[in-house]
């Protein structure tokens, strides 16, 4: 069991920095890909994503490219393990899923301490380089749906019918 990580300060906030440095989503939708990321801690604070307290990790939102609006706010979370030290940097690997819709989406990766808030507007956060086109649905996602069945469940249905 990890040590408490404290509640970050808006001003500790702002000594953190995070950058995308690679990721390739393909054109799936609901398709799961990692992207590299790099975080800079100017702080005096380790920064860590431990069991219990308020652990800080990764995690991103997509963005409509087109009207702007949020499509998915809360993404996946990645822990930053190992922990990052004070006054240090380190590489990690995101987990992160293209949205379930075809589109155009923005990928807006950033840092949250869980329970207490979101460091967007707060740490250095540099955006991916380009817009992310989903294009294509799995042969087992329910057309104009973001309803995913397996495709053994699509057999099982067929075998019933017969």
């Amino acid at each position: 069991m990890g040590a408490r990580m404290q509640i970050l300060s808006e001003d500790v906030a702002r000594q953190l920095s995070l950058t995308v440095e690679d990721f390739d989503p393909g054109n799936e939708t609901q398709a799961p890909f990692q992207v590299r990321v790099t975080v800079e801690n100017a702080s005096g604070l380790e920064l860590d994503s431990c069991d219990t307290g308020a652990p800080l990790n990764l995690s991103y939102h997509w963005r409509n490219a087109e009207t702007g609006e949020i499509y998915q706010f809360d993404g996946l979370r990645t822990e930053l393990n190992p922990a990052l030290p004070a006054g240090s940097v380190g590489s990690y690997w995101m987990k992160v899923v293209t949205p379930s819709m075809p589109g155009s989406y923005l990928l807006e990766v950033s840092l949250v301490q869980e329970y207490v808030m979101w460091l967007d507007g707060l740490a250095r956060i540099s955006p991916p380089p380009r817009v992310v086109r989903v294009t294509h649905q799995p042969w087992w996602t329910a057309p104009d749906s973001s309803v995913i069945f397996s495709p053994h469940e699509i057999l099982n249905r067929q075998s019933l019918r017969k």
